[in-house]
């Protein structure tokens, strides 16, 4: 059978080349759980819909990715409402998301429980064993405004000596901000717990996070980070989503 453009069930998936091009995209398999994880993260951040299937049935069902882990995956936002009742604990079903470039699908997902927050419905869900991925692409940023930056946009770093920075971009996943050189500087793929986003009368919100990159600026006295937002309670993670949409909007020029 047919499920978004790919042969599954009775009839298999084709082997694809761990790395090969098609139409020149980049395709293959992955079974790493961060390779995985960064792919998943992407359709998150982007907050496009996943296509999903349970068993054999044809009936299409939609969803979104609220968050992302090392062992799970969580999904909202179930459309019909009807379907929220075919989610149960062992339930298995098939899924797939594109956006801008970058296409992933899972054969074999297991949810493990159904949880709730504030009223809303959310599902707990396995990690894939694998995921078959094409063409990766970059998360999307989006610069704040000047009214919104002017309104003292910063995010606080936890360390030896805590660090204060002003935001410059942000998305569902990460941010950049800019630091006053001060104290050890971060280094590349330090862990951040508690670390603090504040835009006032907009946003306040804490996460786990995680140094990308760091890169200096001897003579304005600053250093740059690429920041990722790794671990956050969900209901911070949902007012960062929507955040995020705002400025989406913004951009778009809505």
């Amino acid at each position: 059978m047919s499920l978004f453009g790919v042969r599954v069930a009775s009839d298999p998936l084709p082997p694809i080349p761990a790395s090969g091009s098609a139409n020149g995209r980049d395709s293959g398999y992955v079974s790493e759980a961060e390779r995985i994880c960064s792919t998943l993260r992407v359709f998150r951040d982007q907050r496009c819909e996943i296509r999903m299937r349970i068993g054999g049935s044809g009936d299409e069902i939609l969803g979104r990715i609220l968050d992302v882990s090392q062992r799970e995956f969580l999904i909202e936002d179930i459309r019909p409402r009807s379907a929220l009742s075919l989610f149960r604990a062992r339930t298995t079903f098939s899924f797939a998301a594109r956006v801008d470039g970058l296409y992933a699908f899972a054969e074999k997902a297991t949810v493990i429980s159904r949880e709730e927050e504030r009223g809303l419905p959310f599902f707990r869900v396995a990690l894939p064993a694998s995921l078959l991925v094409q063409q990766r692409r970059r998360d999307a940023r989006y610069r704040l405004p000047m009214r919104v930056s002017a309104r003292g946009a910063s995010v606080i770093l936890p360390r030896d000596i805590t660090l204060n920075g002003r935001i410059t971009d942000i998305s569902v996943g990460g941010l950049r901000a800019e630091f006053p050189i001060q104290g050890t500087l971060p280094d590349r793929n330090e862990t951040v717990h508690h670390c603090r986003i504040t835009i006032p009368n907009l946003l306040e919100v804490t996460s786990t996070a995680v140094i990308r990159h760091v890169r200096m600026d001897v003579q304005r006295r600053v250093f740059e980070c690429g920041i990722e937002l790794t671990e956050m309670p969900i209901t911070d993670r949902r007012r960062l989503e929507q955040f995020v949409q705002s400025l989406a909007k913004i951009s778009a020029g809505r």
